[in-house]
């Protein structure tokens, strides 16, 4: 077994879900972004109206 899958049905189900989307290759081609930071919730919920503006 794959030790980057739990079992044999995650790995079953992720590579359906490549396929169905065009393939690894094709995601591969796309640009892509990633943060930087982590994101942190308020923890008032008044201070939520700071991050909205």
């Amino acid at each position: 077994m794959d030790s980057r899958y739990k079992n044999a049905e995650t790995k079953r189900v992720i590579e359906k879900m490549i396929a169905a989307h065009g393939g690894l290759e094709k995601w591969k081609s796309k640009p892509s972004f990633s943060y930087t930071h982590t994101y942190i919730y308020p923890s008032d919920p008044s201070d939520l109206g700071l991050l909205m503006k």
